[in-house]
């Protein structure tokens, strides 16, 4: 059911030319594993790495585990493109994390 709702959102985004990208459990279902969610989250963005990136910006315990499902999962991930956005977001944080969760996480799969 969420995939054919999924293909009108993106065929209306892709023929305005809008990019787009799926996140939160709509995304994992795709990309990681199944999980129950009632909900469809759509961002501008382009790719996975963007996904990545959101969910350790957010750093819930189960955004932390669906990146780390997703690293398992995908064997081809832009860690360089990664850890220069966290990079950015660490510049403007108190806390300075955000390569550091990434890259703990990537040495764990």
């Amino acid at each position: 059911m969420f995939e054919k709702a999924l293909s009108k959102i993106g065929n209306f985004l892709n023929r305005l030319s809008i990019p787009y990208m799926i996140i939160g459990g709509q995304a994992v279902l795709m990309h990681g594993e199944p999980r129950l969610t009632r909900s469809t989250d759509i961002t501008l963005g382009i790719g996975i790495e963007d996904l990545m990136i959101h969910k350790i910006f957010v750093g819930r315990p189960r955004d932390m585990e669906d990146v780390r499902i997703i690293l398992l999962k995908k064997s081809k991930i832009d860690a360089e493109y990664i850890i220069r956005w966290l990079s950015e977001f660490d510049k403007v944080s108190d806390k300075k994390v955000f390569v550091t969760i990434f890259k703990s996480l990537l040495n764990e799969t």
